[in-house]
């Protein structure tokens, strides 16, 4: 994470996608290096666009202060952050046609996004198989 000293993070409405360091994977706040703060504010800030929402789901200070997950894939060179999927356990109440009530705290994709230059590329299913390959759970365990 360290080689990001000298990172450059496209301000353009479309820019390209995002520096970032090779061999990275997934972030959690702990492992956030102060310089990824900008990346992950701008992604997440893409990523809100991209969906028409105000507000980003995905922020430097939102992953620091929770147990999310940030799953990244990053071009061949490992110097462009192409996408990302974020998860992390959320207090669920699920209601039954039955009306019974079930509380759950399930894995949940809380976002995702892949940058506009590099979609219908197969980039979403490598994240999705790499972030369940990470966190050890099957496609059906999820809350989406």
């Amino acid at each position: 994470l360290r080689a990001l000293r000298a990172l450059l993070v496209s301000r353009e409405e479309d820019g390209p996608p995002l520096a970032l360091p090779p061999g990275t994977s997934c972030w959690t706040g702990e492992s956030l290096d102060a310089q990824l703060h900008e990346v992950v504010d701008e992604i997440g800030a893409r990523s809100a666009k991209a969906q028409g929402i105000k507000n980003p789901f995905t922020s430097a200070s939102k992953l620091i202060d929770s147990d999310h997950r940030l799953h990244v894939v990053c071009n061949d060179e490992g110097t462009q952050m192409l996408g990302f999927i974020k998860v992390g356990t959320k207090h669920l109440y699920y209601y039954a046609k039955d009306g019974s009530l079930t509380e759950m705290d399930p894995l949940c994709v809380l976002d995702f996004y892949v940058h506009e230059s590099c979609q219908r590329m197969g980039l979403g299913q490598t994240l999705i198989n790499g972030m369940l390959n990470v966190e050890g759970v099957a496609i059906s365990e999820l809350a989406w």
